[in-house]
């Protein structure tokens, strides 16, 4: 069987996103993190969304016969572990500051409320933490939250992937382009999270087919590729950095063009991102994202 084909510059922007993510989640005065840059850089976990769907489409979509309980099995044992590791973990420390409290010890809050309280931790298990109002998104250990929104989206993937070839990406694009105008039009019928995943997700997937039309016509020149690599570099620091109506969504749109563009792997940005410390952060970004909030 023929190897499965990785996206060596696309690994690397992850891990280094999961980075920014921990670098946004943790403060230390009189530091380079403290820079504007390292302030306003949430919009990057759209970028997750957006690659995931590309990856999926890559791995699963192109399957005539996908078999949906394998890809419900692969999906859970790639999440799951580390997801149910560190749940345990804050269920732990949370437990070990109620002891704590019982004896005497003043803390900032009562142990096993608010955003750990005992009730989240059912939605957790589940993943749904991060689909209701009814739950708190953010409980335990909070980045989990795109763990919650990626799962099931991953379901919906799955199960529109038993389709014909054809009618599953009419769909993947119907979901994706419904979702961006109920976002624009601030008429969401699901959480903010939800509908920012279902957009990005999906439009990962039409970004993969966009991908397959054009990648046979003959690659750029390599100077051209490094120019576009870094005006599409300079386009993400200028989103991440202004404030603007729509900002996130056209992020999302965004960044289906910088996965498109270094997906091809074809300028001096892209052979930098293979080297082996951005290939070492994009193997370990999964688990950098799940564990860094402990």
């Amino acid at each position: 069987m023929k190897p499965v084909q990785r996206f060596t510059t696309l690994d690397s922007f992850r891990g280094i996103c999961a980075l920014l993510v921990v670098f946004f989640h943790l403060h230390v005065v009189g530091t380079f993190i403290q820079l504007p840059f390292f302030r306003r850089d949430e919009v990057l976990l759209n970028f997750f969304f957006v690659l995931s769907g590309f990856v999926l489409a890559h791995t699963y979509g192109m399957k005539p016969n996908l078999s949906f309980k394998s890809f419900v099995v692969s999906r859970v044992f790639r999440l799951y572990p580390l997801h149910l590791v560190m749940l345990a973990f804050f269920i732990l420390f949370e437990t070990a500051r109620w002891l704590a409290w019982k004896n005497g010890f003043n803390l900032n809050n009562v142990p096993f409320t608010g955003t750990f309280a005992l009730k989240e931790i059912l939605p957790n298990l589940l993943l749904v933490q991060a689909w209701t109002t009814y739950t708190e998104t953010m409980s335990f250990n909070y980045p989990s939250w795109t763990i919650s929104i990626e799962f099931y989206i991953y379901m919906l993937f799955g199960a529109l992937c038993m389709l014909s070839m054809r009618n599953r990406f009419l769909l993947f694009a119907s979901v994706s382009v419904v979702a961006f105008i109920l976002i624009f039009s601030e008429n969401e019928p699901l959480v903010d999270r939800a509908m920012l995943g279902l957009s990005c997700f999906f439009a990962g997937n039409i970004t993969y087919v966009v991908y397959l039309l054009i990648r046979d016509k003959g690659p750029l020149k390599p100077w051209l590729m490094t120019v576009l690599e870094c005006a599409m570099m300079y386009a993400t620091y200028w989103i991440v950095m202004n404030d603007f109506e729509y900002r996130s969504p056209i992020g999302s749109l965004a960044f289906c063009a910088l996965v498109l563009l270094f997906a091809f792997e074809g300028g001096l940005v892209s052979t930098l991102l293979k080297t082996g410390v951005f290939m070492l952060l994009g193997k370990l970004s999964y688990s950098i994202y799940m564990t860094h909030a402990a």
